[in-house]
């Protein structure tokens, strides 16, 4: 055994046997009368040139739960694939000027070298590539499924486009008018594209949010983004016409104190209600003009005569509320965000309906107009007549069954959620299973004739004209031969990136099936996804969708669980520090250097600014895993990436923390050779270290499956010094058990003193070590073990026993663990001391 622990050589080594082995390769025809465990990450897009350490702590702490499941008695599914269509990659390969499938196919290569690197546990035979054909022909499948049961449908509707990205995004994409990923301006624009009814399985998708064990924050995201409300509407008079409005309210705890409404700005009713007024064309025209991201109005200089404050409500036109919501015509008040910013930006007066129950200081806010109060759960009515001093959910539920008694107003339940804008005018994505015929209406290309495979184009780039790139594909790609003879053409937009995620999972059941798009058996066994690790950002994105996309394959039968993922956890993100000089430029870590707090710039001892970011490119502060590995090691990485703090925590990178790891690898290596050396047998008088493993044995394993790593790691690293202070030889077992706790860390190391120490089998594949119950110590003593007057050592015997028995034992000890001879003298102090004189 090597004196010095050397990482590179016994890496690359474990990394060999288990590939030559195919250690972690999951039969089809697994045996299922054994429980499974499916535990998934989100794939990566293979945009970047390669994985940084923040991609890593999500892979690692998954594979760590792989690892310990499989050695817990269980089947473990544990795939990995690549996102690779999509707007990403695209961007990627247009940035460096190359082909998307180049560039593709270039970071897979990089991305899975890595990650083998890494000592991750995946079956790589399930690997799946979303822009593989073999792939993409299923997600065309689904498509036709979704067409023909009416959920795929082409509609001619206001749009978000962006013109730097020359596509249409959706909702979901869309924050303030910018498109998320990039902060390209976004503007609304009427084209006719392919939507898909994600509406009609809104209530499914919120009530099921109830059965799944995710972050309470993803799912009020979602039922936030889905947004049930209770809406009442009524016709209200507009003052001196003739004319009435259907009016909705969807806060009706505030309506008495409603400040004003809100026409959107599209409403066809806008011409009827100006047609007397000799402002109307100026107001029109600014109607026509709205194309910006902050939300605007115009007065209308009419009122409505409201009956419930019985005062003039002033009619706005703005884009606050869009036309497809409720009736297009909203109550607005002071205790929702929008509606605040807008009067105050307008300098319309504003009432307010509740405030809140103890805090004196939120109400002098509140009073000063500083903020809108939203928290109806701790608040109470003002302004409200009898309803005073109640809480605002009962004015609501009293007042609906009120008005609809009267019959002066209708209820209505909506939702916010709209129906998902799937088309997209790029290239870099799955082609529609769609075909026009010579009437220009839409018809399924033949499941026989799936996939429908994207045609190879150099200039694949949008233009600026809303036209697809795919209209420059070759004549033979572009023209469909119908039976009768005539020619029909094919659907020249693709699928938007977040198609092939929607049932990547599923695909990973069976990867390689090309009759079907899953085994049902297989699907029924392995389904639901046990845990699935990815980033928050996709709570209202891919977490939807794949929603979506499961319970229409549960209704067509294809997959018996009617949510894809059971638990769900979301790695925090790992930023580190960037460097910038006083032009805002930035440097690269090596151009710096740090005397006490200040970091200055090596070529002009200049002091920069230095903060803590998001790792990126641009910002030169991205640490790249393949230097840390060559340094220290994947095993020390993988450690550090989860002992750096709680999973789900935002945390900095600290290159030295990787350092702290291999030391503790390195304390690990001297202790296995102390281990080697010794023959003798496992002492059974150790009672104290033996209680100690066995709870450190437990609380690692529980510690691990509550997926609370950096504990788990500092409990390991604890340990470890206990077994350096032993003074007499750690018991074999003992050490090996240790071995078995730090094995799914640190995977490699493992193997190899495992393999040194005599075991023939992967440390991988052998059972947890069984645990056994703590020792009954009620009967026993702890006794301080003396050698000339000096502590050696606490060990525990049975208090009963007579001196004279305990004497004997104790010279036996000391001839089989310390090779003394018999001692002169042994003085016992009954359950207490034991000194021995040599």
């Amino acid at each position: 055994m090597n004196f010095k622990y050397s990482p590179h050589n016994i890496e690359e080594k474990w990394q060999k046997r288990w590939k030559d082995s195919n250690a972690f390769y999951v039969h089809p025809n697994i045996n299922k009368s054994k429980k499974k465990y499916y535990i998934l990450d989100m794939f990566p897009y293979p945009s970047g040139a390669g994985l940084h350490v923040g991609h890593l702590a999500g892979y690692t702490a998954t594979d760590v739960i792989a690892r310990l499941k499989r050695v817990l008695g269980f089947n473990v599914l544990h795939p990995m694939g690549w996102d690779a269509f999509g707007l990403p990659t695209e961007r990627a390969a247009a940035r460096e000027n190359t082909h998307p499938e180049t560039i593709s196919t270039r970071n897979i290569i990089n991305f899975k070298n890595q990650i083998e690197k890494l000592g991750y546990s995946y079956d790589w035979s399930r690997e799946i590539n979303t822009s593989n054909e073999k792939y993409y022909r299923w997600t065309q499948w689904i498509f036709s499924k979704l067409y023909q049961r009416g959920l795929a449908y082409l509609a001619n509707t206001t749009v978000n486009w962006c013109p730097a990205l020359g596509t249409v995004l959706a909702n979901e994409e869309v924050s303030n008018n910018k498109y998320i990923e990039t902060g390209d301006i976004v503007v609304q624009k009427k084209m006719t594209q392919w939507m898909l009814k994600i509406t009609n399985y809104a209530e499914r998708l919120l009530n099921d949010l109830d059965y799944l064990d995710w972050p309470e924050n993803i799912k009020d995201m979602q039922r936030n983004w889905i947004g049930k409300t209770n809406i009442i509407s009524f016709k209200c008079k507009v003052k001196s016409s003739n004319l009435h409005l259907e009016i909705f309210s969807d806060s009706i705890h505030t309506i008495y104190n409603d400040s004003f409404i809100s026409i959107a700005y599209d409403h066809p009713i806008i011409p009827l209600l100006l047609k007397d007024d000799p402002n109307k064309n100026n107001i029109l025209s600014f109607c026509h003009s709205i194309q910006t991201d902050e939300i605007v109005g115009v007065f209308s200089n009419y009122y409505i005569e409201d009956p419930f404050s019985n005062s003039n409500l002033p009619i706005w036109i703005s884009n606050l509320n869009p036309f497809s919501y409720g009736t297009g015509i909203l109550r607005c008040s002071s205790h929702k965000d929008l509606d605040f910013q807008f009067a105050k930006k307008y300098k319309i007066p504003l009432k307010h309906s509740f405030i809140p129950i103890f805090d004196n200081e939120l109400r002098l806010n509140m009073s000063l107009l500083h903020l809108s109060f939203k928290d109806i759960s701790n608040g109470f009515l003002i302004n409200s007549g009898k309803y005073n001093g109640k809480n605002p959910l009962e004015l609501s539920k009293s007042l609906i069954k009120i008005l609809l008694k009267k019959q002066i107003t209708s209820h209505q339940i909506l939702f916010k959620l709209k129906d998902w804008l799937f088309s997209r005018q790029r290239y870099w994505g799955e082609p529609f299973p769609i075909i026009y015929n010579n009437e220009k209406t839409p018809e399924l290309v033949p499941e026989k004739d799936l996939p429908v495979k994207l045609p190879f184009i150099a200039s694949y780039l949008p233009s600026p004209n809303t036209i697809a790139p795919l209209e420059k594909a070759s004549p033979s790609w572009r023209f469909y031969p119908l039976p009768n003879g005539k020619i029909a053409t094919r659907e020249i937009n693709t699928m938007p990136q977040w198609a092939g995620s929607c049932w990547y999972y599923l695909r990973f059941i069976d990867p390689n099936n090309d009759n079907e798009l899953c085994d049902k058996k297989l699907s029924n066994y392995w389904l639901p996804v046990d845990l699935y690790v990815g980033g928050i950002e996709h709570a209202v994105l891919h977490l939807l969708y794949a929603r979506f996309w499961h319970k229409v394959l549960f209704d067509i039968g294809i997959v018996n669980t009617k949510e894809p993922f059971l638990k769900l956890f979301n790695q925090g993100m790992i930023l580190s520090r960037s460097f910038q000089d006083t032009f805002g430029k930035y440097l690269f870590v090596s151009e710096v250097y740090q005397k006490k707090d200040l970091f200055i710039k090596k070529s002009n001892n200049e002091v920069v600014v230095s903060q803590i970011e998001k790792m990126s490119k641009s910002r030169l502060n991205v640490i790249n895993p393949d230097e840390l590995i060559a340094q220290y090691g994947a095993d020390s990485l993988r450690l550090y990436e989860l002992f750096m703090g709680p999973l789900d925590q935002v945390k900095i990178w600290q290159t030295n923390g990787i350092e702290g790891m291999f030391r503790f690898l390195t304390k690990v290596w001297f202790l296995s050779r102390q281990t080697l050396s010794n023959n003798k047998k496992d002492n059974p008088y150790d009672i104290p270290l033996w209680n100690e493993y066995y709870q450190i044995l437990n609380l690692v394993l529980n510690l691990s499956l509550d997926l609370k790593f950096n504990v788990a790691i500092s409990k390991m690293m604890i340990f470890l010094n206990t077994l350096l202070k032993h003074k007499f030889p750690i018991p074999k077992k003992i050490f090996l058990g240790f071995l078995q706790m730090l094995a799914p860390y640190a995977p490699h190391i493992c193997e190899e003193i495992w393999e040194i120490l005599g075991q023939k089998k992967f440390i991988s594949k052998t059972p947890w070590p069984s645990f056994k119950k703590y020792k009954n110590i009620k009967n026993h003593a702890c006794l301080s073990l003396h050698l000339n007057g000096k502590k050696i050592v606490d060990i525990d015997v049975n208090q009963d026993l007579q001196p004279n028995i305990i004497k004997k034992k104790i010279a036996h000890f000391l001839l089989n663990y310390q090779k003394k001879t018999s001692p002169k003298k042994i003085i016992v102090i009954p359950n207490k001391i034991i000194n021995i004189i040599s």
